[in-house]
């Protein structure tokens, strides 16, 4: 087992990095499936990453999403209820479990029902990680000026 000196000491390091950076494997002919999927209207303005772009670092203006938060649920424009709760979690739309969009719906029904208070123990719950080995499959997403 490494010590927590050597690890801050691979970081440093110029060896690769341990995970890895893929790009998208979508293709504009994809945006209108996208549109479509997501139930955006012409108001939304969907841009497919280059190959040199990663979902990590969106345009200025943009958040990131994935296909599968789109197949799991996610509809434009936001519920104010997710935009809500990633204000207040201070997350990008983008960075929630494709699985949880339903999930936190389901959950504003119901503190709404039990006139309960929003707590951040439980909105940090929704958080969480990437699967290394997945394929990549991200897009911008804005709504046009």
């Amino acid at each position: 087992m490494s010590s927590p000196r050597a690890s801050a000491a691979e970081l440093g390091s110029s060896q690769p990095p341990w995970y890895e950076e893929k790009s998208s494997t979508l293709r504009s002919s994809d945006v209108p499936f996208i549109k479509e999927k997501g139930g955006m209207s012409d108001s939304f303005e969907v841009i497919i990453p280059g190959p040199d772009e990663r979902a990590h670092r969106p345009p200025q203006g943009f958040h990131s999403f994935y296909i599968n938060q789109l197949e799991m649920g996610l509809r434009f424009p936001l519920p104010r209820f997710i935009a809500e709760l990633c204000q207040h979690i201070k997350i990008s739309p983008g960075q929630l479990a494709p699985k949880s969009y339903s999930f936190v719906l389901s959950l504003a029904i119901l503190l709404r029902y039990h006139n309960h208070p929003l707590v951040p123990y439980v909105l940090m719950q929704l958080i969480s990680g990437w699967a290394p080995g997945k394929k990549i499959r991200s897009v911008f997403i804005m709504p046009k000026q």
